[in-house]
């Protein structure tokens, strides 16, 4: 995994879900009257709005599978930072279970699934290790810019897949194989 970022901001009931849909319809509209050039291509992170009551938090090259942490990433997105943090803890005593909605292949069905109105799943510990960290990481920069970490709630999280690492087998007679 690349790129894992993280816009925690306070709680605001409905203005979230309502500032969701005008980011959507925003989008939309940015889509038609942009002419693509290099320097104005597809941003692949959000600024918060108000950068004063929200903070960031990210990890780079972490080793660890994109496609588990980018299903337990959309799992977590919109939830309090502590509701999170507990859902991340059931999961990994396998108490709660991670819905894995697009990369499924292969994926088994499981009944721990049913509430989340999805039919596969899995418990992936070492993702939810990750972004438990990268959860208490953001509680600490919030607590530095002097917001309150109870009422942090999960804006935006992001994941791109990280360059693949070289590594070398070594085989017998003297030979050596290339993994990629």
């Amino acid at each position: 995994m690349d790129f894992t970022y993280c816009v925690f901001m306070p709680h605001c009931d409905l203005r979230i879900a309502m500032w969701h849909l005008l980011f959507i319809s925003a989008c939309v509209e940015v889509v038609r009257d942009t002419v693509y050039s290099p320097k104005n291509m597809v941003r692949y992170a959000k600024e918060p709005e108000n950068p004063t009551k929200s903070c960031k938090t990210r990890g780079s090259y972490l080793r660890v599978h994109f496609k588990n942490t980018r299903e337990t990433a959309h799992a977590i997105r919109g939830m309090h930072v502590r509701r999170a943090t507990r859902y991340l803890k059931d999961v990994m005593e396998k108490k709660q279970i991670i819905p894995f909605r697009r990369f499924n292949g292969g994926v088994g069905r499981k009944a721990q699934v049913k509430n989340h109105n999805w039919t596969q799943g899995r418990w992936p510990k070492k993702s939810a290790r990750f972004l438990l960290d990268l959860l208490k990481n953001g509680e600490s920069n919030a607590e530095v810019k002097g917001l309150e970490p109870n009422a942090l709630v999960i804006d935006h999280i992001q994941v791109n897949a990280a360059p693949k690492m070289r590594r070398r087998t070594y085989r017998a007679h003297g030979r050596i194989n290339r993994e990629s």
